[in-house]
């Protein structure tokens, strides 16, 4: 082999060495880029908050009060509180056991029948004074077929002012020893499978002494009796309105609704909790 061939060999193995350290080099920074990507791969994901499963609501009817059921809002869509269309009167609470007082009403469909309770009472405001003792707090009763005509049924269940003809199906001294107001109402018909016969009708009371809650049931929404001695729901608020319960479906529990006063009588304080429990309207032991 003369000089010129030896000078041919080593610039060609030269250049081999140098095409393997650089192809070595740019293996190494190839799989570092990748290894460092795959890093930051997995903390993005880890890091990434978990999507929230889609929520099925099937056939039943959702009230959107919020944003609670909305995946998104397009173009001009926003959310907007129905306007209130005045109509006629569908009611009027005129009775001697009724009066200017009345409100606080559960109104349901019941099969081909809607079902309305409500507090019976009257006010009288004379001279600047605010008289509130006419008579007793009552529940009373109503029932339609269309949801707009409304009956008053003669039920002959209550006494007021020496006659049981009204339509009162809850007054105060009928339980001893339980000091019962039922003049806050909350009726409604429990849809839980479960319910008993003599139970198919729920209903919450304001008690007093203690002050809470009472459960109370009914086989047919108009005879009502106490389903314990004691409130399900006590010391946690002023009940002083309408506080709401009804059989939740979807969670399989009861759950309550109801106001509290939580910094004296202050336009601040009136706020409301709530509470679910399966066993709300179970009588203990």
């Amino acid at each position: 082999m003369n000089l010129l061939e030896s000078l041919v060999m080593l610039t060609s193995t030269a250049r081999l060495a140098s095409h393997l350290h650089t192809t070595s080099k740019n293996l190494y920074v190839t799989t570092v880029v990748v290894f460092c990507c795959l890093i930051v791969a997995q903390i993005t994901t880890k890091n990434a908050p978990a999507e929230e499963p889609t929520l099925e609501i099937g056939s039943r009817r959702e009230l959107f009060v919020d944003g609670g059921l909305i995946d998104r809002l397009d173009g001009n869509v926003r959310l907007q509180m129905h306007r209130p269309i005045p109509r006629e009167v569908a009611i009027v609470h005129d009775a001697p056991w009724e009066g200017t007082g009345s409100g606080y009403h559960s109104i349901f469909q019941d099969g081909p029948m809607y079902r309305m309770y409500y507090k019976a009472w009257h006010l009288d405001a004379q001279k600047g004074k605010l008289n509130s003792n006419r008579h007793p707090l009552y529940c009373c009763y109503a029932e339609s077929r269309d949801g707009i005509h409304w009956q008053k049924p003669k039920l002959g269940i209550h006494e007021h002012d020496g006659s049981t003809k009204n339509n009162i199906v809850a007054a105060p001294g009928t339980h001893p020893p339980l000091n019962v107001d039922p003049g806050h109402p909350a009726v409604f018909r429990d849809e839980n499978p479960s319910a008993a016969p003599d139970a198919k009708y729920k209903a919450i009371f304001r008690s007093s002494n203690p002050n809470g809650l009472l459960p109370f049931k009914s086989p047919d929404g108009l005879h009502w009796s106490p389903m314990t001695d004691k409130p399900i729901l006590s010391g946690i608020g002023a009940f002083d309105s309408q506080n709401l319960a009804f059989w939740d479906p979807t969670i399989g529990k009861y759950r309550a609704y109801w106001r509290i006063f939580t910094a004296g009588v202050t336009s601040k304080a009136l706020t409301s909790r709530s509470r679910s429990s399966r066993p709300l309207f179970k009588k203990p032991g």
